[in-house]
C-alpha cells in the first residue's frame, strides 16, 4: 500500500492545497492508528481463543473505507477540509495497516521457532515484491485524466486519486482470499488443558504481565531495535520525495523508479539473509551487518543531498538504506519470538507481546516523520537562498548513525556482560554434578525441569481419543502399561471420567 501511495501523497497533499507540514503530519497520524491498533488486534487474539479471521476482516474493511475516501476526495474543493479528511484517510489506512501484527502472530503460532527466521524472511520477500511492483503502478496510472458518472455526480479520475480505487480492488480481494484459505491455529484439546493447569498450579508457575516481561533486556532490546529501524527510514521516508522535487526536480514516475529499484535490492538482500538463516548464521551478525549499513547508508543521506547532486549521489544512501532492512527485521524478529518462546509464564498474554514489537514501529512512524518534516527538512527557499549550505537535510539527520552505533553497543553488550556469564555459568552447574552409575545419561541444566519424563506425559501432545486407543492396543498385544506414578494415576482417572473413556477403558480394568 504505502508503495503505491508513498510516491504521489506529497503531489496529493499540495493538490489539496497542503504543505510539507501537513505532508508530515499524515505520514504521523498513519503511525498513531497502527500505534493504537496494533494492541488491540494482539488483545483480540490473546482473548477469542486464537481466531484470526475476524480480526483480519475488521482490518480490510479499515483500509477499503481509508482508500474509498482518498478517491472521492477530489470532490472536495481545495482547503483546510480536504486536508482533515486525507488525513482521516490516513488514520484508518493506519487502523488497517495494524493488521500486519496478525501475520506475525500467526507464525509465532504456527511455526516451530527454530525456522521462524526463515519463514519471516519468505513473508518480507513477499511484501518486498509487491514494493516493487508498487511503483510501477504509478505508470499505469499517470496518464488518466477522465470522469464517470455515479449517481447523477460526475467524479474526476486523476493519477493521484486512482490509486485509491486500484486499492480498494486489491483489498477486496485479500479479503476473499482469507475467508477462503486462511486456518486458524488447532485448538489445544480441552482435556489436556485442564490437566496441564492442574500441573501448573502444582509446580507453582504462575502467568507473568507485561511489565515483568519489559524488565528483561531480552525482550525491550529488539523492541527498542525496531523503534530505531522505523526511526532511521523516517528519515527517508519523509523526506525523499520533497528532496527529489526540489534537488533533483524529479517527477511522481522518476521518484517511483528508485523505490521500485531499492524494493528490488531489499529483495537481493532478503535472499541473502534467507540463504544466512538456513545456514544458521547468528541473528546478532545479522543485527550487527544490518545497522552498519544504515551507519553508513544515514551519513551519506547527509553529506550527498545537496542541490544539484547526481543521480547516484542521491539514490546510493536510498539504496544502502533498502539492502539493510532485510538482516535485521526478521533477525529482531526471531530473537523476540526465541525469547518469549522461553518464558512460559508469558504465553496468555503472547499475542499483546507480539503486538508490542509492532507498536514499537508504530511509534517510532508516530514520532519520527513529523519530527522530520519540522527539524530535519530544509525549506525549499531557505536552501536557494544559503549560498554556503546547499544540503536538503540539517545536521540533526546524523541522529540515523548515532542511532545505529547505538544498537550495536547494545547487541555487544548483551554478549559479553549477559549471554556470555549466563552460558559460563550453566557449564560451571553441568561441570559439578557428581557423575556416577545411578546418575542420568543426559545432564539436565534446568533444575525444574524433572528427572523422569514416562510416555504417557510425552503423549499429552495428542487426543484423548488417541491416547486411550494406544492403551487399548498395548493391552489387546499384551504389552505392559502400568500407571505406576503420581501423575499417571490422576490421568488413569482422568480418562475413566468420560463417557467414551469408560465405554473403551471397561474393557482394559479387571
Amino acid at each position: 500500500m504505502s508503495a503505491v501511495v508513498g510516491p504521489t501523497l506529497i503531489f496529493y497533499v499540495t493538490e489539496l492545497g497542503g504543505d510539507k507540514n501537513d505532508y508530515g503530519m499524515m505520514l504521523s497520524l498513519q503511525f498513531l492508528a497502527m500505534l493504537i491498533m496494533t494492541s488491540v488486534y494482539g488483545i483480540l487474539i490473546d482473548t477469542n481463543g486464537g481466531k484470526y479471521t475476524w480480526p483480519y476482516m475488521l482490518a480490510f474493511s479499515f483500509g477499503i473505507i481509508s482508500y474509498l475516501l482518498y478517491f472521492l476526495l477530489v470532490l472536495i474543493p481545495p482547503g483546510p477540509i480536504a486536508i482533515y479528511l486525507l488525513m482521516l484517510s490516513r488514520f484508518l489506512e493506519g487502523m488497517g495497516a495494524a493488521g500486519r501484527t496478525l501475520a506475525y502472530s500467526w507464525i509465532h503460532a504456527m511455526i516451530p521457532h527454530e525456522k521462524q527466521k526463515t519463514v519471516i524472511t519468505i513473508l518480507s520477500m513477499s511484501r518486498t515484491i509487491g514494493q516493487i511492483v508498487g511503483p510501477f503502478t504509478n505508470l499505469l496510472v499517470i496518464g488518466i485524466n477522465t470522469e464517470f458518472n455515479l449517481f447523477g455526480v460526475k467524479i474526476p479520475v486523476t493519477s493521484l486519486n486512482s490509486i485509491g480505487i486500484l486499492m480498494v480492488g486489491s483489498l477486496v480481494m485479500l479479503l476473499i482470499l482469507t475467508l477462503v484459505f486462511l486456518l486458524d491455529p488447532p485448538q489445544e484439546d480441552k482435556f489436556l488443558a485442564d490437566d496441564r493447569s492442574t500441573e501448573k498450579e502444582k509446580s507453582g508457575d504462575k502467568e507473568k504481565g507485561l511489565f515483568y516481561a519489559l524488565t528483561h533486556f531480552g525482550i525491550w532490546f529488539p523492541i527498542f531495535a525496531f523503534f530505531s529501524v522505523i526511526c532511521n527510514f523516517s528519515v527517508f521516508i519523509t523526506a525523499f520525495s520533497p528532496v527529489g522535487m526540489h534537488a533533483m526536480e524529479w517527477n511522481p514516475i522518476q521518484i517511483s523508479q528508485v523505490s521500485a529499484i531499492g524494493s528490488a535490492i531489499t529483495f537481493l538482500g532478503m535472499v541473502i539473509a534467507m540463504v544466512s538463516s538456513m545456514n544458521n548464521v547468528d541473528d546478532r551478525w545479522m543485527i550487527n551487518f544490518g545497522f552498519a549499513c544504515f551507519t553508513i547508508s544515514g551519513t551519506a543521506m547527509y553529506t550527498n543531498w545537496v542541490e544539484n547532486a547526481t543521480y547516484w549521489e542521491f539514490s546510493a544512501p536510498a539504496f544502502g538504506l533498502y539492502f539493510s532492512y532485510p538482516f535485521i527485521g526478521p533477525a529482531c524478529r526471531s530473537t523476540y519470538s526465541k525469547t518469549l518462546h522461553a518464558r512460559p509464564e508469558l504465553k496468555h498474554i503472547t499475542g499483546t507481546m507480539l503486538a508490542l514489537m509492532n507498536q514499537a514501529i508504530s511509534l517510532g512512524g508516530l514520532l519520527a516523520p513529523a519530527l522530520v518534516a519540522r527539524f530535519i527538512l530544509r525549506n525549499p527557499e531557505d536552501v536557494d537562498a544559503d549560498p554556503f549550505n546547499k544540503h536538503e537535510l540539517t545536521a540533526f539527520a546524523l541522529y540515523v548513525p548515532i542511532l545505529s552505533v547505538t544498537i550495536i553497543v547494545g547487541l555487544a553488550y548483551q554478549y559479553y556482560f549477559i549471554y556470555l556469564p549466563r552460558e559460563e555459568d550453566s557449564n560451571k552447574e553441568a561441570d559439578a554434578v557428581e557423575v556416577s552409575e545411578s546418575s542420568g545419561l543426559l545432564r539436565v541444566k534446568n533444575s525444574s525441569a524433572e528427572s523422569r519424563a514416562s510416555i504417557i506425559e510425552i503423549s499429552d501432545t495428542f487426543s484423548r481419543s488417541s491416547e486411550v486407543s494406544r492403551r487399548l492396543s498395548c493391552e489387546v498385544m499384551g504389552i505392559p502399561n502400568p500407571f505406576d506414578t503420581k501423575y499417571e494415576e490422576e490421568y488413569y482417572s482422568k480418562l475413566l471420567e468420560g463417557k467414551k473413556g469408560r465405554v473403551i477403558l471397561s474393557k482394559m480394568v479387571p
